[in-house]
């Protein structure tokens, strides 16, 4: 009787299986598997910075040529030039300085109807270049351009680099978008930072989750404290300084 290690040919380990086909040397490029030849794509970094420098191709050359022609451009950009001229970077003032002419209430009033986001980053833009239509309009650019990376991040980590390039090359060539990307108005803010917050929480809720590590994790929370502060001291600043500052009165009073 055999045993249970002993086959029928009385061999006790087992049947002699030959050893598998070693895969020969292959010269055509075209028969390597996939998995064995390099990538040929792009590295995703180098994409990036082709949207970034796309989008600024885009909206930044030209962007003063022409003069403030819409209605609310002047009226922004006066804000802004009486908020540098006067130094009252709290109370914004629209209007003219000096006595009553005809029947308007001579030196204007305040202006909160609008955020004052805009004629900071304005303010801060003339101080830095100049006076002119360029530094007018350029944070308006800026941020329509943060909002196109943004979306572009977003839309390749949830559907890949094609329908992403895709995505943002449609959203950059937009009319509206566009128009609003090169005018001094209230919009693109609103619009830009509104769409790359929007994009972030749905790259937050419906991303893929990516390994990390401690050391990662505090610098991004760093990082993120460090710019929260670095917007919300400066203000905090200016208005504990200039909480008092005497207000222009109106004609009529």
């Amino acid at each position: 009787m055999l045993s249970p290690d002993t086959d029928a040919a009385g061999d006790i380990d087992g049947p002699i299986v030959p050893p598998p086909e070693l895969p020969r040397l292959q010269r055509d490029v075209a028969a390597i598997p996939e998995l064995v030849r390099p990538s040929r794509r792009p590295p995703e970094w180098l994409v990036r910075l082709f949207v970034l420098l796309a989008a600024c191709g885009l909206y930044l050359p030209n962007i003063g040529a022409f003069g403030l022609w819409d209605p609310w451009e002047t009226h922004y950009g006066e804000v802004t030039r009486y908020m540098i001229e006067t130094g009252d970077w709290v109370h914004p003032w629209w209007g003219y300085k000096g006595e009553k002419i005809g029947t308007d209430d001579g030196p204007g009033e305040q202006f909160h109807s609008k955020p004052i986001l805009l004629f900071w980053m304005e303010a801060a833009t003339i101080r830095a270049i100049g006076l002119s239509e360029t530094a007018i309009r350029f944070p308006v650019a800026l941020i329509a351009i943060v909002g196109l990376c943004a979306a572009y991040y977003a839309l390749s980590k949830l559907l890949g680099r094609r329908r992403a390039l895709f995505s943002t090359f449609v959203l950059m060539t937009c009319p509206v978008w566009y128009f609003l990307a090169r005018q001094s108005q209230t919009d693109m803010p609103f619009v830009g930072t509104l769409t790359a917050a929007m994009s972030f929480f749905a790259l937050a809720l419906f991303g893929p989750r990516e390994p990390t590590t401690d050391r990662r994790l505090w610098l991004v929370l760093g990082v993120t404290f460090a710019f929260i502060l670095a917007v919300f001291l400066p203000q905090l600043g200016i208005i504990a300084a200039d909480v008092n500052h005497p207000l222009m009165p109106r004609a009529d009073q």
